[in-house]
């Protein structure tokens, strides 16, 4: 007797290598058998997978949920979407505060994002003080917000530093305030990183050909990125970028924005915004029922307006080509390597939009850029091993019963299970709260919350083993 048994499905598990037809059972809260054979006997619950691919649940290891303006929809998009684990990028904090009211029954890790430093000398003290203060809240770490509010280059460096001295996780988005968010801030890395460890978000949006022309700055981003073997990366396949048209007076307060002004020849500053607003060339991402939609020309500009500037942008800045190049570079292997990727994992960046790791990644394994146990292994098995999940990613007997079930020719989840529970099934959300996971500093923090806590060692995850150098513990 199987409290769940998902029957007929093709099963793809890059961990045990499967790729075939298999029924998968499970009990309680874990996988209980996985047989290729068809499994025998009842179940108090089936699922009729037969023509739908069965994978281990999807692990977003790149989110955006902290917005209470939205009231919650990230976790319902994401549930929608079939991601079973999400890791917060920015405000782990808020993320936490709301889980009861906003959860959809996810998996919940996250990391807080401190600074910008501007002073100098640089403020050591403050950034321990505050990395730890992360950490205490129950975060698995800190996010540096380089490319859209910088500190300078010495406290960049001191940040890394810092959370590698204290053992915590550290992510990067690039730039200071002597490069910017595109290859000049890649080319600060080395520097900056040392033999350290870092993960390196959307490795795509720092190579638009805002420098060198695209191609020149593709195989100058990937060879830096070989030359940093211990950090890890991921990538995003989605066009548009995300942004903030926020004001401080007149003046634009976030650097990515007027970057993207930039790229178009506009004026980075107020008046260079409006007309890009108006032209289409910038949109506002506006909630509408339970979808986020892209605004355009005057809707978009009396949105913003509206708004006094507080309110998301995107721009289609996002090539073609390096959304692609990212996902399929290999690497040229060596200690730690997953599948021999360059960019380790794909992740969306998103959480009330931009969704679509399946939309956007199936279409690589139907044009045989990646097969379909590549494609799984980059958004499930890969962040799964990033982020020290030693239970998921997998489908094997005893792992986390996170299951994701795809239908390949819609390209989209019609069901999403976590912990033996379905969440949300053909477009209907059925999972509350959620499941938060911390590293032993935070557990007091978050066991005070009305919601199961888990420990991650970060001493198991790739972020720490990846590669022969380093000195993250």
């Amino acid at each position: 007797m199987y409290d769940l048994l998902i029957r007929g499905g093709w099963v793809v598990d890059p961990a045990t290598g499967i790729d075939g037809e298999a029924d998968v059972g499970i009990d309680g809260d874990r996988v209980s058998h996985m047989e290729p054979r068809g499994l025998s006997g009842r179940a108090r619950e089936v699922i009729d997978a037969r023509g739908l691919v069965v994978m281990p649940g999807i692990i977003d290891g790149h989110v955006h949920l902290a917005d209470r303006r939205r009231g919650g929809i990230g976790h319902r998009r994401l549930a929608l979407a079939g991601v079973t684990t999400a890791v917060e990028f920015a405000d782990f904090g808020t993320v936490v505060e709301d889980l009861g009211t906003d959860g959809a029954g996810l998996n919940i890790a996250g990391l807080q994002a401190i600074g910008p430093y501007l002073q100098s000398p640089v403020d050591e003290g403050e950034i321990r003080r505050d990395t730890r203060l992360a950490m205490g809240s129950g975060a698995l770490g800190i996010k540096i917000f380089g490319g859209h509010h910088p500190s300078t280059p010495e406290a960049t460096e001191a940040m890394i530093r810092i959370a590698n001295d204290e053992g915590c996780y550290v992510a990067y988005h690039v730039g200071t305030t002597a490069s910017s968010s595109n290859l000049l801030g890649m080319r600060e890395l080395p520097q900056l990183v040392g033999n350290r460890r870092l993960h390196l978000a959307h490795v795509n949006a720092y190579l638009r050909g805002m420098v060198e022309d695209l191609h020149s700055e593709l195989r100058e981003g990937f060879d830096i990125l070989r030359r940093l073997p211990q950090v890890v990366s991921e990538s995003h396949l989605a066009p548009y970028n995300g942004t903030s048209g926020a004001l401080v007076g007149d003046e634009l307060a976030d650097e990515v924005t007027k970057n993207c002004l930039k790229m178009e020849g506009y004026s980075a500053d107020r008046d260079g915004l409006e007309a890009a607003l108006l032209d289409g060339y910038a949109g506002v991402n506006s909630l509408r029922g339970d979808r986020m939609v892209r605004l355009s020309g005057q809707s978009a500009h009396a949105e913003w307006l509206g708004a006094g500037g507080n309110c998301g942008l995107s721009f289609p800045v996002n090539r073609r080509m390096t959304a692609m190049a990212c996902a399929v570079e290999r690497s040229s292997g060596g200690e730690g390597a997953i599948g021999e990727f360059l960019v380790d994992a794909l992740a969306s960046d998103g959480g009330a939009w931009r969704n679509e790791l399946l939309l956007r990644g199936l279409p690589l394994v139907q044009f045989g850029a990646l097969s379909m146990l590549d494609l799984v292994r980059k958004i499930s098995l890969a962040p799964a091993m990033m982020f020290g999940f030693r239970s998921k990613g997998t489908l094997a007997e005893g792992a986390d019963a996170d299951v994701t079930i795809v239908d390949p020719r819609a390209g989209r989840a019609v069901c999403t299970v976590v912990a033996g529970r379905i969440v949300a099934t053909n477009g209907e959300i059925i999972g509350r709260g959620g499941r938060l996971y911390t590293t032993p500093w935070g557990r007091d923090a978050l066991s005070e919350r009305d919601h199961a806590v888990f420990d991650l060692d970060l001493a198991d995850s790739l972020f720490v083993r990846k590669g022969s150098a380093g000195t993250g513990r």
